[in-house]
C-alpha cells in the first residue's frame, strides 16, 4: 500500500502533504483521496473474509490505517470510520445483513456509527433517539450529534431506545440505509473543528423515519451490549491512528534538528534536543508494543480484550499527545510553519491527533472501565489463577501465524483476569535469568524488577480503596492511570522476551546491521520504555541505570535518514522510492 500511495513529499501528489495542507486550510473534505483509497480496494480490509472482504487479520488492517494516519489523520479517520461503523454488524448481524453491508463497503459506500447525542455525550444509556415498533417496521425519531461522516455516509449503524424505560436492555441497533428513507431525515450542518478541519463532523435528525424490522441488528434490547463489545475491537484500531501521528511527528522533529544543527543555529542545545526527541521515541516504542499486542489480542486473547483495549485506548493517545507537545515546545514557532516543510507541519499533526482520545470512549470512560474491573483483576491475582499461556504465546510471538478471530468470545469483563498481569512476575524473573548470563542486560533486569515492585504496591492500593457504588474518587482514577502504565510495561516485557532473538534474526544474510538489531538484542527499547513508565508514575528511584538515550536517538535518526518508519520493526517508506506520482495508484493485491 505504501508503494501505490506514493511519496507524500511529492507536491503534485493528491495524497501528499502539500495538497492535504491546502485542503486543511480550506476545510474541504478530501473526496479525491478517499475515492483513490476506494479504488485501491482498501475498504475490503474492513470487511471480514466470511462476508466477502479481505479482513483476515485485524493486525493487517491496523497497520494500513497507521500508514494512512502517518500521512494525514483527517483522511485516516474519514476512511476508517467505515470500519468502526460496521463492527456491530460483524458481531451481531445475521448473514444477510453482513453480506449486504460487505458488498456496499467493497463498492465504496461510507458507513457511520450513530451513537452519541447532543445532551448525553458518552452516556449511551441516556440516549433519547427512539425506535418505535409499528407492525413489521420501526419508526426512528430523534437526533444523533456530533457524528463523524453523518452527512456523507450511505449507511449508518444507529443506537436507538426501544424500551421507554431504557436500562441495559432498553436499546437496540439498526442498520439504516439512508437511500431508503424517502426524505424522512435531515443532516445537520458540519461542525467547524480546530483539528481535522476537513472532516465531516455533523449530525442527523430522523423524522419518523420508517425502517423494516430486518434492519434490527441482533435481538431487540441487545444494542448496548453489542456496542460495548464492538468498542473493544475498534479501540485497538484507534491506537494505530495515534502511532501514525507519532510516526509523522518524530520524522519532522529529527529533520528540524539535523537541519538546524548543520546550519550551526546558536539556540539549539543539541544534547537537550536529542534527549527530548529520544524521550518521545521511547514513548512511541512503548505505544507501538502495546498497540501491536492489542490488535493481535483480538484474535488470541479475545475474552480479555475488555481490559487490553481500555488500556490501549487510554494510554496510547494520551502518551502520544504528550510526546508531540514535547516536540512542539522543542521546535518553538517553527512547529507551526507549513511553508517549505517537505514533511509537513507539526502543528497540524498535533491538533489533528487530539480527536483520537475523544472518540470510541474518551480518556475518562476508559479509566472508569479499568476501575470497574479492578476487583476481578485483583481476585484473579489473589487466587493465583494461571494466565492463558497459549494465548500469550500466540499474541506475542510475532513469527507465529495469527489464528482466526472469533468475536463471539468477546466478553464485557475478563472473568479469569488479565494474562499479562498474571504472568508479570514470571516474565520479570525470566529477564533476570537472562541478565545473569549477559551483563549487558543487567540494567534492564533492574528496571524490570522495579516495575514488579510497583505492581505489588498497585495491588495494595486497589485493596485499600475498593470500588463502591458509582462515586469514584480522584485517587482511584490516579490508580487507574498507574495500572494502565504498569499493564503496558508487562506487555512490553512479554513482547521483548518472545522476540528479542527472532526479530534481528530476520535480517537477510549479508545485509548490514539494521536499527532494530540495536533496539532488540540488548533490550534497549524495553529498558527505555520501562524507565519512562517508572518516571511517569514516580517509581523511578536510585539504583536503576538510565537508558542509553543517545543511542536511542541515533537509532531513530538512522531510521529517518534511511526513510524508514520510526518503529521496532524494519519497514521502508514510500519516500525512499522514485515513485510517488499521481499515476502510482494501483490495486492492493
Amino acid at each position: 500500500m505504501e508503494t501505490v500511495l506514493g511519496n507524500p513529499e511529492d507536491r503534485c501528489l493528491e495524497f501528499g502533504y502539500a495538497r492535504l495542507a491546502a485542503l486543511d486550510h480550506s476545510g474541504e473534505f478530501p473526496h479525491d483521496v478517499c475515492r483513490h483509497l476506494d479504488e485501491l480496494g482498501l475498504g475490503r480490509y474492513y470487511v471480514p473474509a466470511p462476508h466477502g472482504g479481505l479482513l483476515t487479520s485485524y493486525e493487517t488492517t491496523a497497520h494500513m490505517v497507521r500508514m494512512l494516519a502517518r500521512r494525514d489523520m483527517g483522511v485516516a479517520v474519514a476512511h476508517a470510520k467505515t470500519y468502526l461503523g460496521a463492527v456491530c454488524v460483524w458481531l451481531a448481524g445475521n448473514r444477510s445483513q453482513a453480506a449486504s453491508l460487505g458488498r456496499m463497503i467493497t463498492a465504496g459506500v461510507p458507513v457511520s456509527w450513530g451513537l452519541t447525542e447532543r445532551d448525553h455525550g458518552s452516556d449511551l444509556a441516556g440516549g433519547e433517539l427512539v425506535a418505535e415498533k409499528t407492525g413489521t417496521s420501526y419508526r426512528l425519531r430523534g437526533e444523533k450529534w456530533p457524528i463523524n461522516n453523518a452527512t456523507r455516509c450511505g449507511v449508518m449503524c444507529v443506537l436507538a431506545r426501544t424500551d421507554p424505560r431504557g436500562g441495559p436492555r432498553g436499546f437496540s441497533l439498526f442498520l439504516v440505509d439512508k437511500s431508503t428513507l424517502l426524505g424522512s431525515y435531515r443532516c445537520l450542518p458540519k461542525v467547524r473543528t480546530l483539528g481535522n478541519r476537513c472532516a465531516d463532523v455533523s449530525g442527523i435528525v430522523f423524522c419518523d423515519a420508517e425502517v423494516p424490522a430486518d434492519t434490527l441488528i441482533g435481538p431487540e434490547g441487545s444494542g448496548l451490549e453489542t456496542v460495548l463489545k464492538g468498542l473493544q475491537v475498534t479501540r485497538t484500531l484507534c491506537s494505530a491512528l495515534s502511532l501514525g501521528s507519532s510516526d509523522h511527528a518524530l520524522r519532522i522533529a529529527v529533520d528540524f534538528l539535523e537541519k538546524n544543527s548543520r546550519n550551526g543555529r546558536p539556540d539549539i542545545d543539541l544534547r537537550r534536543a536529542r534527549r527530548t526527541i529520544a524521550l518521545a521515541y521511547a514513548d512511541h516504542l512503548l505505544s507501538e508494543a502495546l498497540s501491536v499486542v492489542a490488535v493481535r489480542a483480538v484474535h488470541t486473547l479475545t475474552s480479555e480484550l475488555a481490559v487490553i483495549a481500555a488500556v490501549a485506548k487510554y494510554l496510547v493517545p494520551t502518551r502520544t499527545e504528550a510526546a508531540i507537545a514535547r516536540l512542539r515546545r522543542f521546535m518553538g514557532p517553527a512547529a507551526l510553519y507549513q511553508e517549505g516543510r517537505r514533511r509537513g507541519c507539526l502543528g497540524k499533526v498535533e491538533r489533528d491527533h487530539r480527536v483520537v482520545s475523544l472518540f470510541d470512549g474518551n480518556t475518562v470512560v476508559n479509566l472508569h472501565s479499568l476501575i470497574s474491573m479492578f476487583s476481578l483483576l485483583a481476585r484473579a491475582r489473589d487466587k493465583r489463577l494461571a494466565p492463558d499461556h497459549e494465548g500469550l504465546a500466540a499474541c506475542c510471538e510475532l513469527s507465529r501465524p495469527i489464528p482466526r478471530a472469533e468475536l463471539g468470545k468477546l466478553a464485557l469483563i475478563p472473568r479469569s483476569g488479565a494474562s499479562f498481569l498474571l504472568a508479570a512476575e514470571s516474565s520479570i524473573s525470566q529477564v533476570t535469568a537472562l541478565a545473569n548470563d549477559n551483563a549487558l542486560l543487567m540494567p534492564l533486569a533492574t528496571t524490570a524488577q522495579r516495575l514488579g515492585e510497583a505492581l505489588d504496591k498497585l495491588w495494595m492500593d486497589i485493596a485499600e480503596e475498593p470500588l463502591s457504588g458509582t462515586d469514584i474518587s480522584n485517587h482511584l482514577f490516579s490508580v487507574a492511570k498507574r495500572s494502565a502504565l504498569y499493564f503496558a510495561g508487562a506487555v512490553a516485557i512479554e513482547l521483548w522476551l518472545r522476540n528479542h532473538q527472532e526479530v534481528p534474526a530476520r535480517r537477510p544474510a549479508g545485509r548490514p546491521r539494521r536499527a532494530e538489531d540495536l533496539l532488540w538484542r540488548n533490550g534497549v527499547w524495553l529498558h527505555a520504555a520501562l524507565h519512562r513508565i517508572l518516571t511517569t508514575t514516580g517509581d523511578q528511584r536510585g539504583g536503576v541505570a538510565t537508558p542509553p538515550f543517545d543511542l536511542l536517538f541515533d537509532v531513530l535518526a538512522d531510521q529517518v535518514r534511511n526513510e524508514q518508519l520510526p518503529s521496532l520493526f524494519g519497514f521502508q517508506l514510500a519516500e525512499a522510492t522514485a515513485a510517488g506520482t499521481p499515476n502510482s495508484y494501483g490495486k492492493v493485491s
